[in-house]
Protein backbone atom coordinates (compact mmCIF):
# COMPACT_ATOMS: atom_id res chain seq x y z
CA UNK A 1 0.00 0.00 0.00
CA UNK A 2 2.96 1.97 0.95
CA UNK A 3 4.24 2.02 -2.68
CA UNK A 4 0.45 2.85 -4.43
CA UNK A 5 0.41 6.03 -1.75
CA UNK A 6 3.57 7.22 -2.92
CA UNK A 7 2.76 6.52 -6.88
CA UNK A 8 -0.51 8.18 -6.48
CA UNK A 9 1.15 11.72 -4.40
CA UNK A 10 4.38 11.64 -7.27
CA UNK A 11 1.49 11.33 -9.90
CA UNK A 12 -0.26 15.12 -8.10
CA UNK A 13 3.51 16.23 -8.11
CA UNK A 14 3.91 15.58 -11.67
CA UNK A 15 0.69 17.00 -12.59
CA UNK A 16 1.08 20.33 -11.17
CA UNK A 17 5.01 20.51 -12.20
CA UNK A 18 3.68 19.85 -15.13
CA UNK A 19 0.80 22.80 -15.31
CA UNK A 20 3.08 25.27 -13.58
CA UNK A 21 6.41 24.89 -16.08
CA UNK A 22 3.78 24.76 -19.54
CA UNK A 23 6.07 22.43 -21.20
CA UNK A 24 9.53 23.58 -20.07
CA UNK A 25 10.55 20.15 -18.50
CA UNK A 26 10.69 16.52 -19.14
CA UNK A 27 8.40 15.99 -16.33
CA UNK A 28 5.01 15.81 -17.87
CA UNK A 29 2.30 13.07 -18.58
CA UNK A 30 2.97 12.93 -22.22
CA UNK A 31 6.90 11.80 -20.91
CA UNK A 32 5.18 9.57 -17.81
CA UNK A 33 1.88 8.91 -19.45
CA UNK A 34 1.47 5.55 -16.84
CA UNK A 35 1.01 8.10 -14.11
CA UNK A 36 -2.34 8.55 -12.90
CA UNK A 37 -3.89 11.91 -13.81
CA UNK A 38 -3.69 14.18 -10.86
CA UNK A 39 -7.65 14.39 -10.36
CA UNK A 40 -8.34 10.54 -10.44
CA UNK A 41 -4.98 10.36 -7.77
CA UNK A 42 -7.00 12.22 -5.69
CA UNK A 43 -10.01 10.83 -5.61
CA UNK A 44 -7.99 7.39 -5.33
CA UNK A 45 -6.81 9.05 -1.88
CA UNK A 46 -10.09 9.05 -0.85
CA UNK A 47 -10.75 5.72 -1.47
CA UNK A 48 -7.50 4.40 0.25
CA UNK A 49 -8.25 6.92 3.60
CA UNK A 50 -11.71 5.29 3.92
CA UNK A 51 -9.68 1.74 4.27
CA UNK A 52 -7.23 2.97 6.64
CA UNK A 53 -9.80 4.60 8.79
CA UNK A 54 -12.38 1.76 8.66
CA UNK A 55 -9.63 -0.22 9.68
CA UNK A 56 -8.06 1.38 12.14
CA UNK A 57 -11.57 2.63 13.96
CA UNK A 58 -13.02 -1.17 13.74
CA UNK A 59 -9.63 -3.03 14.84
CA UNK A 60 -8.40 -0.19 17.10
CA UNK A 61 -9.98 2.90 18.28
CA UNK A 62 -13.18 1.04 18.79
CA UNK A 63 -11.72 -1.40 21.10
CA UNK A 64 -10.36 1.85 23.33
CA UNK A 65 -11.67 3.47 26.21
CA UNK A 66 -12.17 6.72 24.95
CA UNK A 67 -11.64 5.71 21.74
CA UNK A 68 -13.24 8.92 19.84
CA UNK A 69 -11.16 11.27 21.51
CA UNK A 70 -7.87 9.11 20.95
CA UNK A 71 -9.08 8.95 17.68
CA UNK A 72 -9.51 12.60 16.76
CA UNK A 73 -6.29 13.42 18.43
CA UNK A 74 -4.31 11.28 16.56
CA UNK A 75 -5.69 12.33 13.65
CA UNK A 76 -4.68 16.11 14.79
CA UNK A 77 -1.23 15.02 14.93
CA UNK A 78 -1.13 13.34 11.74
CA UNK A 79 -1.78 16.07 9.64
CA UNK A 80 -1.30 19.20 11.74
CA UNK A 81 2.61 19.46 12.20
CA UNK A 82 3.56 19.17 9.00
CA UNK A 83 0.84 21.39 7.13
CA UNK A 84 2.09 23.65 9.71
CA UNK A 85 5.14 23.60 8.83
CA UNK A 86 4.64 24.15 5.28
CA UNK A 87 2.44 27.15 5.54
CA UNK A 88 5.08 28.87 7.79
CA UNK A 89 7.35 28.19 4.80
CA UNK A 90 5.09 29.78 2.16
CA UNK A 91 4.55 32.69 4.10
CA UNK A 92 8.45 32.86 4.39
CA UNK A 93 9.05 32.57 0.46
CA UNK A 94 6.41 35.04 0.33
CA UNK A 95 7.76 37.37 2.27
CA UNK A 96 11.00 36.86 0.93
CA UNK A 97 9.70 37.25 -3.04
CA UNK A 98 7.45 40.04 -2.57
CA UNK A 99 4.25 37.87 -3.48
CA UNK A 100 0.96 39.18 -2.64
CA UNK A 101 -0.71 36.47 0.13
CA UNK A 102 -3.60 36.47 3.03
CA UNK A 103 -0.71 36.82 5.45
CA UNK A 104 1.42 39.45 4.56
CA UNK A 105 -1.73 42.34 3.18
CA UNK A 106 -2.90 40.61 0.00
CA UNK A 107 -6.53 40.66 -1.01
CA UNK A 108 -7.57 42.27 1.83
CA UNK A 109 -10.49 44.32 -0.45
CA UNK A 110 -13.30 41.36 0.81
CA UNK A 111 -12.43 41.83 4.64
CA UNK A 112 -14.61 38.73 5.25
CA UNK A 113 -13.55 36.68 3.16
CA UNK A 114 -9.71 38.04 4.06
CA UNK A 115 -9.89 37.12 7.94
CA UNK A 116 -12.10 33.95 6.64
CA UNK A 117 -9.55 32.86 4.67
CA UNK A 118 -7.03 33.95 7.27
CA UNK A 119 -8.89 31.28 9.78
CA UNK A 120 -9.22 27.86 7.47
CA UNK A 121 -5.65 27.96 5.72
CA UNK A 122 -4.09 27.38 9.22
CA UNK A 123 -7.41 25.17 10.45
CA UNK A 124 -7.48 23.95 7.02
CA UNK A 125 -11.66 23.06 7.99
CA UNK A 126 -13.69 24.85 5.71
CA UNK A 127 -11.02 26.23 2.98
CA UNK A 128 -12.46 24.22 0.43
CA UNK A 129 -15.51 27.33 0.20
CA UNK A 130 -13.49 29.49 -1.76
CA UNK A 131 -13.50 26.59 -4.21
CA UNK A 132 -17.37 26.64 -4.38
CA UNK A 133 -17.67 30.61 -4.30
CA UNK A 134 -15.77 31.15 -7.81
CA UNK A 135 -14.05 33.86 -9.38
CA UNK A 136 -10.99 34.84 -7.38
CA UNK A 137 -11.97 33.12 -4.32
CA UNK A 138 -9.70 30.35 -5.34
CA UNK A 139 -5.91 32.31 -4.45
CA UNK A 140 -7.31 32.50 -1.17
CA UNK A 141 -6.29 28.61 -0.48
CA UNK A 142 -2.20 28.30 0.06
CA UNK A 143 -1.30 24.80 -1.25
CA UNK A 144 -3.44 21.83 -1.54
CA UNK A 145 -5.50 22.18 1.98
CA UNK A 146 -9.12 21.90 0.37
CA UNK A 147 -8.49 17.91 -0.13
CA UNK A 148 -7.30 18.29 3.16
CA UNK A 149 -10.54 20.06 4.52
CA UNK A 150 -12.53 17.14 2.81
CA UNK A 151 -10.43 14.58 4.57
CA UNK A 152 -11.08 15.90 7.95
CA UNK A 153 -15.46 16.41 7.28
CA UNK A 154 -14.61 12.38 6.81
CA UNK A 155 -12.59 11.91 10.24
CA UNK A 156 -15.28 13.70 12.11
CA UNK A 157 -18.05 11.57 10.40
CA UNK A 158 -16.29 8.21 10.69
CA UNK A 159 -16.47 7.11 14.23
CA UNK A 160 -20.16 7.04 13.94
CA UNK A 161 -21.00 4.79 10.57
CA UNK A 162 -17.77 2.78 9.63
CA UNK A 163 -18.99 0.38 12.04
CA UNK A 164 -22.42 -0.13 11.18
CA UNK A 165 -21.77 -3.09 9.39
CA UNK A 166 -21.37 -4.30 5.89
CA UNK A 167 -25.39 -3.69 4.96
CA UNK A 168 -25.18 -0.22 6.26
CA UNK A 169 -22.39 0.59 4.21
CA UNK A 170 -23.43 -0.37 1.22
CA UNK A 171 -26.97 1.30 1.39
CA UNK A 172 -24.49 4.38 2.14
CA UNK A 173 -22.57 3.68 -0.92
CA UNK A 174 -25.77 3.66 -3.03
CA UNK A 175 -27.29 6.47 -1.40
CA UNK A 176 -24.15 8.76 -1.97
CA UNK A 177 -23.33 7.13 -5.63
CA UNK A 178 -27.15 8.77 -6.49
CA UNK A 179 -26.02 12.01 -4.80
CA UNK A 180 -22.76 12.55 -7.07
CA UNK A 181 -24.78 11.30 -10.18
CA UNK A 182 -27.50 13.81 -9.46
CA UNK A 183 -24.34 16.52 -9.32
CA UNK A 184 -23.31 15.41 -12.58
CA UNK A 185 -26.36 15.49 -14.37
CA UNK A 186 -27.32 18.69 -13.31
CA UNK A 187 -25.60 21.95 -14.99
CA UNK A 188 -22.87 22.43 -12.17
CA UNK A 189 -19.34 23.05 -13.55
CA UNK A 190 -17.29 20.06 -13.07
CA UNK A 191 -14.94 22.40 -10.90
CA UNK A 192 -16.02 22.87 -8.30
CA UNK A 193 -18.94 20.84 -8.02
CA UNK A 194 -17.78 17.46 -9.51
CA UNK A 195 -14.28 17.68 -7.30
CA UNK A 196 -14.21 19.64 -4.52
CA UNK A 197 -17.85 19.85 -3.01
CA UNK A 198 -18.24 17.03 -0.43
CA UNK A 199 -21.48 15.43 -0.87
CA UNK A 200 -20.30 15.02 -4.02
CA UNK A 201 -17.05 13.16 -3.37
CA UNK A 202 -17.76 11.41 -0.32
CA UNK A 203 -18.33 7.83 -2.23
CA UNK A 204 -15.34 7.83 -2.20
CA UNK A 205 -14.33 7.34 1.30
CA UNK A 206 -16.87 4.91 1.80
CA UNK A 207 -16.13 3.04 -1.41
CA UNK A 208 -12.69 2.42 0.61
CA UNK A 209 -15.31 1.84 4.01
CA UNK A 210 -16.34 -1.26 1.40
CA UNK A 211 -12.41 -2.23 0.52
CA UNK A 212 -12.15 -2.79 4.44
CA UNK A 213 -15.22 -5.43 4.61
CA UNK A 214 -13.38 -7.57 1.83
CA UNK A 215 -10.04 -7.31 3.17
CA UNK A 216 -12.06 -9.12 6.46
CA UNK A 217 -13.54 -11.77 3.73
CA UNK A 218 -10.11 -11.49 1.90
CA UNK A 219 -7.60 -12.12 5.53
CA UNK A 220 -10.59 -15.07 6.39
CA UNK A 221 -10.12 -16.88 3.61
CA UNK A 222 -7.94 -19.51 2.26
CA UNK A 223 -7.13 -18.08 -1.23
CA UNK A 224 -4.51 -19.09 -3.10
CA UNK A 225 -0.96 -16.74 -3.55
CA UNK A 226 -1.33 -16.54 -6.94
CA UNK A 227 -4.80 -15.34 -6.76
CA UNK A 228 -3.70 -12.63 -4.54
CA UNK A 229 -1.14 -11.33 -6.88
CA UNK A 230 -3.49 -11.33 -10.09
CA UNK A 231 -5.59 -8.41 -8.96
CA UNK A 232 -2.46 -6.20 -7.89
CA UNK A 233 -1.06 -6.93 -10.99
CA UNK A 234 -4.36 -7.04 -13.19
CA UNK A 235 -4.58 -2.81 -11.34
CA UNK A 236 -0.93 -2.38 -12.35
CA UNK A 237 -1.93 -3.45 -16.26
CA UNK A 238 -4.72 -0.80 -15.92
CA UNK A 239 -2.99 1.60 -14.47
CA UNK A 240 0.43 1.74 -17.45
CA UNK A 241 -2.39 1.32 -20.30
CA UNK A 242 -1.77 4.44 -21.65
CA UNK A 243 -5.10 4.58 -23.20
CA UNK A 244 -6.82 4.56 -20.00
CA UNK A 245 -5.35 8.08 -19.14
CA UNK A 246 -5.79 9.73 -22.93
CA UNK A 247 -8.82 12.09 -21.31
CA UNK A 248 -8.77 13.50 -18.03
CA UNK A 249 -12.11 13.39 -17.46
CA UNK A 250 -12.16 12.15 -13.55
CA UNK A 251 -15.67 10.16 -14.02
CA UNK A 252 -15.29 8.61 -17.43
CA UNK A 253 -15.88 4.60 -18.07
CA UNK A 254 -12.66 4.09 -17.88
CA UNK A 255 -11.47 6.17 -14.63
CA UNK A 256 -14.52 4.37 -12.99
CA UNK A 257 -12.50 1.24 -13.87
CA UNK A 258 -9.44 2.27 -12.02
CA UNK A 259 -11.22 3.27 -8.74
CA UNK A 260 -13.24 0.14 -9.04
CA UNK A 261 -9.99 -1.78 -9.21
CA UNK A 262 -8.32 0.24 -6.70
CA UNK A 263 -11.18 -0.21 -3.90
CA UNK A 264 -10.65 -4.33 -5.57
CA UNK A 265 -7.41 -4.42 -4.58
CA UNK A 266 -6.57 -2.59 -1.60
CA UNK A 267 -7.45 -5.50 0.20
CA UNK A 268 -4.86 -7.88 -1.15
CA UNK A 269 -2.50 -4.81 -1.33
CA UNK A 270 -2.82 -4.34 2.28
CA UNK A 271 -2.17 -8.37 2.99
CA UNK A 272 0.49 -8.32 1.09
CA UNK A 273 2.55 -5.21 2.47
CA UNK A 274 1.15 -4.72 6.06
CA UNK A 275 4.42 -5.90 7.84
CA UNK A 276 6.50 -4.61 4.95
CA UNK A 277 9.00 -1.91 6.73
CA UNK A 278 10.08 -0.98 3.25
CA UNK A 279 6.41 -0.65 1.82
CA UNK A 280 5.20 1.33 5.51
CA UNK A 281 8.48 3.95 5.00
CA UNK A 282 7.51 5.04 1.51
CA UNK A 283 3.99 5.07 2.33
CA UNK A 284 4.77 7.76 4.70
CA UNK A 285 6.19 9.65 2.39
CA UNK A 286 3.12 10.19 0.24
CA UNK A 287 1.85 13.07 2.64
CA UNK A 288 4.54 15.46 3.06
CA UNK A 289 5.08 15.23 -0.74
CA UNK A 290 1.67 15.98 -1.50
CA UNK A 291 1.98 18.51 0.79
CA UNK A 292 5.11 20.09 0.13
CA UNK A 293 5.24 19.84 -3.67
CA UNK A 294 3.63 22.72 -4.88
CA UNK A 295 6.09 25.12 -2.15
CA UNK A 296 8.88 23.30 -3.71
CA UNK A 297 7.50 24.43 -7.05
CA UNK A 298 6.70 27.82 -6.03
CA UNK A 299 10.65 27.98 -4.85
CA UNK A 300 11.92 26.31 -7.80
CA UNK A 301 13.76 29.65 -9.19
CA UNK A 302 15.78 29.45 -5.21
CA UNK A 303 16.64 25.56 -5.86
CA UNK A 304 20.35 25.18 -6.64
CA UNK A 305 20.97 23.26 -9.95
CA UNK A 306 22.12 19.94 -8.16
CA UNK A 307 23.64 19.35 -11.60
CA UNK A 308 20.38 18.81 -12.94
CA UNK A 309 19.31 21.25 -15.75
CA UNK A 310 15.69 19.77 -16.02
CA UNK A 311 14.07 22.03 -13.71
CA UNK A 312 10.87 19.81 -13.37
CA UNK A 313 13.19 16.41 -12.33
CA UNK A 314 14.70 19.00 -9.85
CA UNK A 315 11.76 19.78 -8.45
CA UNK A 316 11.02 15.96 -7.86
CA UNK A 317 13.80 15.09 -6.49
CA UNK A 318 13.84 18.39 -4.41
CA UNK A 319 10.72 17.22 -2.99
CA UNK A 320 11.36 13.57 -2.63
CA UNK A 321 14.54 14.70 -0.22
CA UNK A 322 12.79 17.29 1.76
CA UNK A 323 9.73 14.92 2.24
CA UNK A 324 12.64 12.67 4.12
CA UNK A 325 13.50 15.03 5.68
CA UNK A 326 10.32 16.16 7.15
CA UNK A 327 9.52 12.14 7.96
CA UNK A 328 12.75 11.70 9.56
CA UNK A 329 13.08 14.70 11.52
CA UNK A 330 9.36 15.86 11.92
CA UNK A 331 7.18 13.11 11.69
CA UNK A 332 8.77 10.24 13.31
CA UNK A 333 9.17 11.93 16.99
CA UNK A 334 5.50 12.53 16.36
CA UNK A 335 4.83 9.20 15.53
CA UNK A 336 5.72 7.64 18.93
CA UNK A 337 3.62 10.50 20.52
CA UNK A 338 0.50 8.55 18.52
CA UNK A 339 1.26 5.31 19.35
CA UNK A 340 1.81 6.57 23.41
CA UNK A 341 -2.06 7.92 22.39
CA UNK A 342 -2.98 4.65 21.38
CA UNK A 343 -1.96 2.30 23.95
CA UNK A 344 -2.04 4.20 26.90
CA UNK A 345 -4.26 3.16 29.93
CA UNK A 346 -5.67 7.41 30.25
Amino acid sequence: MGFLRLFLAVSVMVGHVFHELKGESWVGFESLPFLVRGGHAVFTFFIVSGFYITYIWNEQYSKLDHGIRRFYLNRVLRLYPIHLLILLLYVTLYAHSGSPNIYLGGFSDNSVAWYYALLTNITIIGVDVFALLGGDYWSYVIGPTWSLSLEIYFYLLAPFFVARGLRFMLFLFLGTALIRILVLSSSLETFPWHYVFFPSIFMFFVMGGLSYHLYRWVSSSALPLYTRIAFPIALVLYAVTVQVWQHEAIDSFASWGFYLLVAINIPFLFSLTKDNRVDAFVGQLSYPVYLSHLLVTVAAGWIPTLGIPDVGVRIVVVTLLFSMLLHLLLEKPIESLRRHIKKARR
